[in-house]
């Protein structure tokens, strides 16, 4: 999971200012081009764990808690800590979402965290995720470097270095999950327009489709 926000600012009536903060996960440093082809691939396969990268939600929502947060980290854990471990209803998305990923994944953790009886959830069924609520009492615990540095980074990296070893881990005070000193989130400038008296701000697109552009009326 990814983070990408634009957010404004206001610091009077007549005055604001705009941040926009790309949080966006980088792929294993050892995955590489030459290395999928040396495994017969010639395009990037879809369900696999070499599509997957470093999560940069975590390292993104620590950032803008840390510039702009008045509610202490921990604090803020706490509804999504009791979502996931007294459950909550299915809404349709979801549903629909995890009734794909069941017919797409034969994964063992993928049926643990999402089926109920060993089917996916209906709308409106309650879903536990036990797991789930144990990483994040961790990270509101410890803090995010948990996640990259600790024993969240040590599992995922194990579970996804099943058949072939991209995501190397280290037990470091300096390195992170991706084997960085640091997370590459970083504060870029915004695209910005004005067309009948509203001002149109994009964050730049880093991929090949075009994002939604979200309106600020002054």
């Amino acid at each position: 999971m990814d983070l990408e926000a634009i957010l404004r600012i206001t610091y009077s009536a007549n005055q604001g200012k705009i941040y926009c903060l790309n949080s966006s996960g980088w792929a294993p440093r050892k995955l590489t081009i030459e290395f999928l082809k040396n495994l017969g691939y010639r395009e990037m396969p879809t369900f696999s764990p070499f599509s997957v990268t470093v999560p940069g939600l975590v390292a993104g929502l620590n950032e803008l808690h840390r510039k702009f947060g008045s509610i202490e980290f921990s604090e803020l854990r706490k509804d999504p800590i009791s979502f996931a471990e007294n459950g909550f209803p299915v809404y349709w998305s979801l549903s629909r979402a995890i009734e794909f990923g069941a017919k797409n994944f034969a994964d063992e953790g993928f049926r643990k965290s999402y089926l109920i009886n060993g089917r996916p959830p209906k709308v409106g069924e309650i879903l536990k995720q036990k797991n789930l609520a144990e990483v994040l009492k961790s990270i509101a615990c410890e803090g995010p470097d948990v996640f990259y540095n600790g024993w969240i980074a040590e599992e995922i990296a194990n579970y996804l270095n099943r058949k072939e070893e991209i995501f190397q881990f280290q037990i470091s005070a300096t390195l992170n999950l991706n084997g960085v000193n640091q997370f590459p989130q970083h504060t870029i400038i915004f695209v910005s327009t004005k067309y009948r008296l509203i001002a149109w701000v994009q964050q730049p697109t880093h991929v090949k489709h075009v994002r939604r552009v979200k309106p600020q009326k002054h």
